[in-house]
């Protein structure tokens, strides 16, 4: 389908044009079939990518490929080697997930390596990362990777193949602690390194701050949004993937189905009941203790207050 491109739906904000998410969602509702979606949402995204190429001036060029956005400074033979670097992580993340994964398509991913932190952060603002409108837009994992030319290569390199990976994942209904866990693993699969070692100090810290109501929040994926929760979930994720490895020893192919079928809905229990006889309560049990019950509990989730 053709999508308009249309003035009103990206007026001026400052020097900047900012997305109308009201407008733009009341005609993708009323016009495009939702089969037709990710299609429409590519050519609105180009349209909006185009007017803030030219705003932000300064050597700023939009372009695309099959598989990705850009804004960047960077010459030809620059984003040749990047967009090559982003196709063989997509295709690595899809040979690891295996064909049983049915992922048909992935939208193209979004990055704007920007000249300054001025830049950055008045991008960002005119994005109104704060609208549920805009959430639903770029769907999680597909937020448009917004950052400054760094003065250390590797470090870009890391943080679009995280988002790479990210992304591509969010197109499965995983739990949000396995996509981050199984996200950093593939991550350090394709660039090197290594996971952050956990320390005696960290260990305890789990052991102290978890208990039978906060994992609960812990597996419905509520506390990786919570400030005061997020560092300790995004470090007690990668832990129990590695225990799943460790204490569990799958092979490749099971370990591939249970990533294939872990479910939001339940954090992922049922996936890990049907391919490692195990309750992810007492996978978690192995670090946190066993005098816990640890299970998820999906009953419980995102109640009121008063239920």
């Amino acid at each position: 389908m053709q999508v308009p491109d249309r003035d009103e739906w990206f007026p001026l904000s400052g020097d900047l044009p900012q997305p109308v998410w009201p407008a733009i969602w009341a005609w993708l509702e009323q016009v495009a079939p939702g089969h037709d979606y990710d299609e429409a949402i590519e050519q609105i995204t180009a349209h909006w990518l185009k007017r803030l190429a030219t705003a932000l001036g300064d050597g700023h060029l939009f372009c695309q490929t099959e598989t990705h956005f850009f804004i960047t400074t960077q010459d030809t033979s620059s984003l040749k080697a990047v967009a090559k670097l982003l196709d063989d992580a997509r295709a690595y993340v899809l040979r690891t997930l295996g064909k049983a994964a049915g992922i048909r398509h992935v939208r193209k991913l979004i990055i704007l390596r920007l000249r300054t932190t001025d830049a950055a952060s008045s991008v960002l603002e005119s994005v109104q990362t704060d609208s549920p409108l805009a959430a639903r837009f770029f769907r999680p994992g597909a937020w448009p990777l917004i950052f400054c030319e760094a003065r250390n290569p590797a470090d870009e390199r890391w943080r679009m193949v995280g988002q790479e990976i990210d992304h591509v994942l969010t197109y499965l209904p995983l739990p949000y602690w396995l996509l981050v866990a199984f996200a950093q693993s593939l991550q350090v699969d394709l660039l090197g390194g290594r996971f952050a070692v956990l320390t005696e100090e960290a260990h305890a810290l789990h052991q102290q701050c978890w208990n039978a109501r906060s994992i609960q929040d812990f597996w419905s994926g509520d506390t990786f949004f919570d400030n005061e929760w997020s560092s300790l979930s995004y470090s007690l994720a990668p832990v129990l993937l590695d225990i799943i490895r460790r204490e569990l020893h799958p092979d490749v192919a099971k370990l591939q189905r249970f990533i294939q079928t872990a479910s939001y809905e339940d954090g992922g229990e049922a996936a890990a009941q049907r391919f490692f006889g195990i309750s992810l309560g007492e996978i978690a049990g192995v670090l946190l203790g066993e005098d816990t019950d640890w299970t998820p509990r999906p009953a419980t989730w995102h109640r009121e207050e008063g239920d």
